[in-house]
């Protein structure tokens, strides 16, 4: 399984890649922090999965899951954030959005998400 990370901030990707690694073990994390490099992945990957930070920049997580559902519609998509990113988002309603995963990330909650 392939599963493509994205977020601006490395300590939420690193936690994000150690439960990730729990639940699905043998799954190839591609992590990025940088949005351009995140879009040219999905070019360049058919992922299985994608999360995406909500409040991430210049991309949102939602812009950020759209991009990759316009090459790969049938990806399984989750948006990953705070509570507090959650009750000041608007991004959650959306058709796009598979689950939200909220921070701290545990092997529990990821394995509830999925």
């Amino acid at each position: 399984m392939k599963i493509l990370t994205a977020a601006n901030h490395v300590a939420i990707l690193e936690e994000l890649e150690k439960e990730l690694s729990a639940v699905s073990p043998g799954s190839e994390i591609i992590r990025e922090t940088d949005a351009l490099m995140a879009g040219k992945s999905a070019f360049n990957h058919e992922d299985d999965m994608v999360f995406a930070e909500t409040n991430m920049k210049p991309l949102n997580g939602l812009q950020r899951i759209q991009f990759v559902k316009h090459e790969h519609p049938g990806v399984k998509s989750y948006l990953i954030g705070t509570d507090e990113d959650f009750s000041e988002s608007f991004l959650i309603v959306s058709e796009d959005v598979t689950g939200i995963l909220t921070y701290p990330f545990t092997k529990e909650t990821i394995q509830a998400v999925l």
